[in-house]
């Protein structure tokens, strides 16, 4: 059984549109969380129509149904805030094109790279300063007190996760100990969606 390999990205301007593109080429699906819905979302990109072209273009080569939170322009930087840390809560592996430098208000790929680092999967930062080499970081000392891996050992750890996380399941074992050992073992798998994963954490974030 080969695993389904997917794609979660907003299809902000810039590396967003590159790394969804690069991936659909691959053969990932590409699934697209808005920090609003669509209607409201386009206005982001209206004033270059070149711009919103490409968004559409790539949210057509999605997969049919999106994930559109309901984000607000009174509150745009949680708004943005909200759907990194679906990307990031949905994820094995997060990819960051980042230049190292902090953001205001915590919805930009800084902020949302801290998250995954204390919160999330492994980040794979690639600096966008070309003589940094990416930096597998999986630790949130690895962005304050000490350098991330880099080099062969980046690349090793690397190889190691997605090993770890995208290999097929091993096929469940047939064992027949009667009916009631039966019933049990047919567990049925349940697949989280996104919206699921987000409407847990508000329900928290409300309680608390």
């Amino acid at each position: 059984m080969r695993p389904r390999l997917r794609f979660l990205s907003p299809l902000a301007e810039g590396a967003d549109r590159l790394a969804a593109a690069a991936a659909l080429d691959e053969g990932f699906a590409l699934h697209v969380a808005m920090p609003f819905p669509h209607a409201e979302y386009k206005k982001d990109f209206a004033e270059d129509p070149a711009s919103l072209a490409a968004f559409q273009r790539l949210l057509g080569r999605a997969e049919p149904r999106a994930t559109e939170l309901d984000g607000s322009r009174d509150d745009e930087a949680r708004s943005y805030q909200a759907v990194g840390r679906l990307v990031v809560r949905n994820s094995d592996l997060v990819i960051a094109i980042w230049d190292g430098k902090p953001d205001e208000g915590g919805g930009g790929t800084a902020g949302i790279v801290r998250f995954a680092s204390r919160f999330g999967p492994p980040v794979w930062w690639i600096h966008t300063d070309p003589d940094s080499p990416p930096a597998l970081v999986d630790d949130p000392l690895g962005l304050c007190s000490t350098p991330p891996r880099r080099g062969a050992d980046a690349d090793a750890a690397l190889r190691r996760l997605l090993r770890e996380t995208i290999s097929p399941p091993r096929p469940p074992r047939h064992e027949t100990h009667g009916l009631l050992a039966g019933l049990v073992e047919r567990r049925v798998e349940y697949e989280r969606t996104p919206v699921a994963t987000y409407l847990d954490e508000t329900r928290q974030r409300d309680r608390s």
